[in-house]
């Protein structure tokens, strides 16, 4: 199916095939995070969800301007990885596994209420299935960690998930975040992929309007 990393510069790579063979996949990860000053140290912001067995994948980034960015998206990251390895089946169809990361974006918003301080997070997670012999990739993104797909056959790049932010010339902020009371999952889909896809995972320093 390609290749899923985020924008950083440190790469990772680990042949898939033995742990998730239907999918036949190399998975290639390049982990960074969003650095920010506090009290003269740097403090990671962001949290990379890797699991290849599974085929889940996901990047967090901290909203800025907020405490405890940090604990947020480390929070969701575990608890999305839960709920999803409980909860997830073989040959479970697209939509399916849609609701499934729907809800899990959902349990994690509220984890992230009570357990991060009043830190946010944004989320764009991806779920790597097969089905009737077709690979598909399921998404589900908020905030503005934007989802792309390239394929290095063809050399296209397409955008799939939107930036949510309060308008152009405010780029960097955001107007939807997991822990945020009104989280809305307002950007979900799954696509059919193929050999020589590539997805991107971004990553952005962004804080909540």
């Amino acid at each position: 199916i390609g290749n899923i990393s985020t924008d950083e510069t440190t790469p990772y790579q680990q042949d898939v095939s033995s742990s998730n063979r239907e999918l036949q996949a190399q998975i290639s990860v390049r982990q960074g995070a969003a650095e920010q000053r506090r009290e003269g140290k740097e403090k990671s912001e962001d949290y990379l969800l890797r699991n290849e067995q599974l085929g889940l994948f996901g990047v967090f980034d901290g909203v800025g301007g907020r405490a405890h960015g940090d604990l947020a998206s480390q929070t969701a990251s575990d608890v999305i990885e839960q709920e999803l390895s409980n909860r997830l089946v073989n040959n479970e169809d697209p939509l399916a596994v849609k609701d499934k990361i729907i809800s899990a974006l959902s349990i994690a918003s509220e984890s992230v209420r009570n357990h991060a301080q009043g830190g946010l997070t944004t989320a764009t997670v991806v779920k790597l299935i097969n089905y009737n012999d077709k690979k598909y990739a399921v998404w589900a993104s908020i905030g503005d960690s934007p989802l792309m797909l390239f394929n290095r056959t063809h050399s296209t790049l397409q955008r799939i998930s939107k930036d949510e932010i309060l308008s152009p010339e405010q780029a960097n902020v955001i107007t939807n975040a997991v822990g945020e009371p009104s989280m809305q999952v307002n950007q979900t889909g799954f696509f059919e992929v193929s050999q020589g896809d590539e997805l991107l995972i971004d990553r952005k320093s962004t804080r909540l309007n």
